[in-house]
């Protein structure tokens, strides 16, 4: 006796998966490198990590320049007042939409990191990490000399906040 088993597998589609992403277009302004505010909304670029503004980095001689602020000076110019789609992939845990932004259908995400004025966020997605190997290979930017990577530098800088704040004391109580 021969017995044909046919299964099927529904796919349940809700009206939710169906629904376009949520997509936020405007002029932009600058609010760092690696961070956006388009019609009143934080959009944090995703895939992409850029120098905090106060980061410091160093050229191949040694010299430090203020590399967090001039990433956000070179995003601020390669975006020149032009009108910016971002297409939101998530929304941090500071209520930033995080997505991926385009400038005439080309990816500022890709080009700050092509440009080396951003890292791969590799913590998020691998998208960028080719465009942060040529950037590190033609020395642009950040990769001209020594920096740390943004991710450590705010890390470090929380622990020196901590280390430096001395604790309240506790509040009095009535007795």
């Amino acid at each position: 006796m021969c017995r044909t088993v046919v299964m099927y597998v529904a796919l349940v589609v809700s009206p939710l998966s169906m629904a376009a992403p949520l997509e936020i277009v405007g002029r932009a302004t600058v609010v760092d490198g690696d961070t956006l505010a388009v019609n009143q909304k934080r959009v944090r670029l995703w895939g992409v990590d850029a120098p905090e503004s106060a980061q410091q980095c160093s050229t191949a001689q040694g010299a430090r320049w203020p590399c967090g602020r001039r990433a956000a000076t070179a995003l601020d110019a390669y975006l020149e007042g032009r009108t910016v789609r971002c297409v939101q992939r998530d929304v941090d845990r500071y209520g930033r939409s995080v997505g991926e932004c385009f400038v005439q259908n080309a990816s500022v995400n890709a080009w700050m990191v092509r440009s080396g004025w951003a890292v791969a966020y590799r913590e998020y997605a691998a998208r960028y990490v080719e465009e942060e190997h040529r950037a590190k290979a033609r020395k642009q930017n950040i990769w001209q000399g020594a920096f740390q990577m943004p991710a450590d530098y705010r890390r470090a800088h929380r622990a020196t906040q901590a280390r430096s704040t001395p604790a309240q004391p506790a509040p009095a109580t009535g007795g």
